[in-house]
């Protein structure tokens, strides 16, 4: 099986309320990262990110690719 990796920040961080939500016990590993960017909110209430050149301090964290058949 391959890897997933995707970019976290605000509550699907580490220890935050909605990593334990949707991440907790999939992630097969987490490493502080950073990304260039630039956050705002959307008008439904959800956070977004754009490219830009602000630093976003957030997590990388790895799932396994359970879409993809391997063999």
């Amino acid at each position: 099986m391959s890897n997933l990796q995707v970019f976290v920040y605000g509550t699907l961080k580490p220890g935050e309320c909605n990593y334990e939500r949707y991440c907790a016990g999939k992630v097969v590993e987490e490493k502080r990262a950073i990304a260039f960017g630039e956050l705002f909110s959307l008008p439904a209430g959800y956070p977004a990110m754009i490219p830009g050149n602000a630093k976003v301090h957030g997590f990388l964290l790895t799932f396994l690719d359970l879409t993809k058949n391997n063999e």
